[in-house]
């Protein structure tokens, strides 16, 4: 597992806070496609590095029981740092919830 620092880290302990699905139901649904950096079995958590406005972006997403899978993936375990994917996710109160996940 990478370890990680500032921006990265603040994102994955959003990620990682306790709450329930629903609040992120309620957020509107973005997209992102970039390469894993981490992912964390134990909490269910991908971390994914891409680009926002031409800059480095990276989003903490924790995957639940209605997280859909695709391409390679067919489950969070399938997944391994340096894949390419597109992720789909709500962020609410509790942090970002992944909706979707694709590899390729």
């Amino acid at each position: 597992m990478r370890r990680m620092k500032g921006r990265g880290m603040m994102l994955l302990a959003l990620a990682l806070a306790g709450g329930t699905a629903l609040a992120a139901e309620e957020a509107k649904v973005q997209a992102a496609s970039g390469t894993v950096v981490d992912v964390v079995e134990g909490s269910q958590t991908i971390v994914v590095e891409s680009t926002l406005d031409g800059k480095p972006w990276t989003i903490g997403a924790r995957a639940t029981d209605q997280t859909k899978f695709g391409g390679k993936a067919k489950n969070l375990r399938d997944v391994k740092a340096g894949d390419r994917v597109t992720i789909q996710f709500a962020v609410g109160e509790t942090g970002a919830v992944l909706r979707s996940l694709t590899a390729r």
